[in-house]
Protein backbone atom coordinates (compact mmCIF):
# COMPACT_ATOMS: atom_id res chain seq x y z
CA UNK A 1 0.00 0.00 0.00
CA UNK A 2 2.90 2.26 1.02
CA UNK A 3 4.77 1.78 -2.22
CA UNK A 4 1.10 2.40 -4.30
CA UNK A 5 0.69 6.12 -2.63
CA UNK A 6 4.59 6.81 -2.82
CA UNK A 7 4.42 6.01 -6.67
CA UNK A 8 1.38 7.86 -6.91
CA UNK A 9 2.95 10.98 -5.24
CA UNK A 10 6.08 10.45 -7.27
CA UNK A 11 3.73 10.49 -10.76
CA UNK A 12 1.74 13.51 -9.34
CA UNK A 13 5.13 15.84 -8.77
CA UNK A 14 5.74 14.92 -12.16
CA UNK A 15 2.42 16.35 -13.45
CA UNK A 16 3.06 19.64 -11.07
CA UNK A 17 6.54 20.18 -12.68
CA UNK A 18 5.39 19.34 -15.97
CA UNK A 19 2.48 21.90 -15.66
CA UNK A 20 4.95 24.58 -14.36
CA UNK A 21 7.19 24.73 -17.15
CA UNK A 22 4.37 24.97 -19.82
CA UNK A 23 2.66 27.70 -17.34
CA UNK A 24 6.53 29.08 -17.61
CA UNK A 25 6.83 28.91 -21.16
CA UNK A 26 2.76 30.40 -22.05
CA UNK A 27 3.62 32.97 -19.81
CA UNK A 28 6.53 34.00 -22.03
CA UNK A 29 4.35 33.83 -25.18
CA UNK A 30 1.66 35.68 -23.05
CA UNK A 31 3.78 38.76 -22.44
CA UNK A 32 5.46 38.33 -26.07
CA UNK A 33 1.94 38.95 -27.85
CA UNK A 34 0.86 41.52 -24.87
CA UNK A 35 3.78 43.27 -26.00
CA UNK A 36 3.10 43.08 -29.50
CA UNK A 37 -0.41 44.20 -29.09
CA UNK A 38 0.75 47.49 -27.33
CA UNK A 39 2.74 48.54 -30.19
CA UNK A 40 -0.27 48.09 -32.48
CA UNK A 41 -2.59 50.17 -30.98
CA UNK A 42 -0.04 53.07 -30.11
CA UNK A 43 0.56 52.72 -33.52
CA UNK A 44 -3.04 52.65 -34.70
CA UNK A 45 -3.33 55.61 -32.59
CA UNK A 46 -0.93 57.49 -33.97
CA UNK A 47 -2.25 56.96 -37.69
CA UNK A 48 -5.35 57.94 -35.78
CA UNK A 49 -4.13 61.27 -34.77
CA UNK A 50 -1.92 61.79 -37.94
CA UNK A 51 -4.80 61.31 -40.15
CA UNK A 52 -6.74 63.80 -38.56
CA UNK A 53 -3.76 66.36 -38.40
CA UNK A 54 -3.29 65.81 -42.08
CA UNK A 55 0.29 64.24 -42.18
CA UNK A 56 2.20 62.42 -43.68
CA UNK A 57 2.26 58.34 -42.31
CA UNK A 58 5.21 57.17 -42.15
Amino acid sequence: MLKKLEAREVAARMRVEKLEVEIAELTVRLEAEREAWTRLRVRLFALGREGQQGQTVR
